[in-house]
């Protein structure tokens, strides 16, 4: 009798388990599917994208109404070495600016797909370049697709909390600014990217423009920084495709991100698009400035870009993601896989089903323990 017992206890709480797994899976699926908010919406695109070898996902912190602010790591193709150039690519920071966003989408899934980032880059920008963009071997992308959560979802400039990111950055009062700073302090990037739009409401010109920050008193920063946004600026400008280079004064408010970054003795430009371009124009010129940025700053020498920068010297990955970036497994499944396995079955069928009743907002994507390698919160 007691045998028969233990097996009836067994088999129910088996029973238990897979209802649980299946609520979890069905609610997931039903909630993912009626979402209507941009976020949602982001959030599903990023979990479509799986955990493949060229790309991960982690959490770097919360909004103020709780979102995951998430950040996408991109390894270079093709290669096993730990890329030199770590470049920070900040979306979305204004709710109603979302070419960034969508911008930095496209290239998280092709670069999910393996595809090479010579096929992003619009024929002119590809034609001038010769169609290589050979620095991008050493460069390791650090997205942040959405860095204003809740004024995404709203479709609002200000935050949750009705506070201007972009005014935030040197105080750092909010959660958002604090969870962008983290990451840069984690992973120390040798460039900033700064992603915006102009709205048909803002004064003129309101054109494309890549904004840098006059340093007098760091000469040689200023000379390489100037070089890279003028090289850059060569590539992506074409006849029906004007863009400028604008420089802030060093007395102009530092409390804008870029600003705020090369301070820190970086180099940091603001990318803002033109008023009058579609969504589509505004994505394209985009994606064009983050290859091109990307590639000539990685091109630049290493000598020369460690007398003009800070952070480039050498950087310590942490060992998992430099096991990761090498193309190594960073853990071996042990003899408990299977009970891990169904502890977050039983976990997803339980949040699934609190967030089916509203009794809690959970994203419709999360990392997985081991892929959250440094969380960034503050």
């Amino acid at each position: 009798m007691p045998a028969r017992r233990t097996l009836y206890c067994l088999l129910r709480a088996s029973h238990l388990l897979a209802i649980c797994w299946m609520l979890g899976v069905s609610v997931t699926a039903s909630h993912a599917a009626t979402a209507a908010g941009p976020y949602d919406q982001l959030m599903a695109r990023l979990a479509e994208q799986k955990q493949t070898g060229r790309l991960r996902v982690t959490e770097v912190g919360r909004s103020g109404n709780g979102r995951v602010i998430p950040l996408v790591a991109i390894r270079p193709i093709a290669t096993r070495a730990l890329p030199r150039t770590r470049i920070l690519i900040i979306c979305a920071q204004h709710g109603d600016e979302p070419a960034s966003a969508h911008a930095a989408l496209e290239l998280i899934q092709r670069s999910a797909a393996n595809d090479k980032p010579e096929a992003l880059l619009s024929p002119h920008t590809r034609h001038l370049l010769g169609g290589k963009l050979a620095g991008l071997k050493d460069v390791l992308w650090l997205i942040v697709p959405v860095a204003n959560p809740d004024g995404y979802n709203a479709g609002k400039r200000l935050n949750g909390a009705g506070q201007d990111l972009n005014r935030d950055w040197q105080r750092a009062t909010q959660p958002e600014t604090r969870a962008v700073r983290g990451v840069f302090d984690t992973w120390k990037p040798n460039l900033v990217l700064d992603l915006h739009q102009w709205s048909p409401d803002d004064p003129p010109p309101a054109d494309n423009g890549l904004e840098m920050v006059l340093r007098p008193e760091s000469p040689v920063q200023q000379r390489l920084e100037r070089h890279i946004a003028v090289s850059a600026l060569r590539a992506v400008t074409s006849t029906d495709r004007r863009a400028s280079l604008v420089t802030a004064s060093p007395r102009s408010t530092p409390t804008l991100a870029h600003r705020y970054f090369a301070a820190q003795g970086v180099a940091a430009f603001l990318i803002e698009t033109a008023a009058r371009d579609t969504q589509a124009q505004r994505k394209a010129l985009l994606t064009d400035m983050i290859l091109v940025l990307s590639n000539v700053c990685a091109s630049v020498p290493a000598d020369t870009r460690a007398a003009a920068f800070r952070n480039s010297g050498e950087f310590i990955y942490p060992r998992e993601f430099a096991s990761w970036l090498r193309g190594q497994q960073p853990t071996q499944p042990g003899r408990d896989t299977g009970r891990t396995l169904v502890a977050a079955g039983v976990a997803a069928g339980f949040w699934a089903l609190l967030s089916a009743l509203h009794l809690k907002s959970r994203p419709t994507f999360l990392a997985t323990s081991d892929e959250i390698l440094s969380e960034g919160q503050t």
